[in-house]
């Protein structure tokens, strides 16, 4: 009876996984993670204020464009104006772009970080 009831707690104890006690150095790593992620978010929402601010004014120069365009065939100086409305559109466009993409960079690098966080620092024991 003694050897069934050491088997089976042998058995538990070797399928259970161990308690995974972090080490000084995982401590350190973990403390850093959450820093960067901390520091990311905080990054993060400045970049959105940013590509927000700049979506209005594309948006902006988008209408201006609009409105200039209407006036195009007036005169040559009607023309001019529609074309430097132009361009600002394209420019406003292509700086939120830029923007937009390091927005999304910055937010899969914080994702990364992470999930790199949670598989070595928030693993279930």
């Amino acid at each position: 009876m003694k050897h069934i009831l050491f088997a089976t707690i042998f058995a538990m104890t070797a399928a259970a996984p161990q308690a995974a006690a972090l080490s000084q150095k995982d401590v350190q790593a973990c403390k850093a993670m959450t820093e960067r992620v901390t520091e990311g978010k905080a990054e993060i929402a400045d970049l959105r204020a940013r590509r927000d601010s700049l979506a209005e004014s594309a948006e902006t120069a988008g209408a201006n464009w609009e409105e200039a365009e209407v006036h195009r065939n007036i005169s040559a100086r009607h023309g001019a104006a529609a074309d430097q409305a132009k361009a600002q559109w394209e420019a406003a466009q292509a700086e939120l772009a830029e923007a937009e993409t390091a927005l999304q960079a910055r937010i899969a690098e914080v994702n990364k970080t992470s999930a790199r966080f949670n598989e070595r620092c928030a693993a279930d024991e």
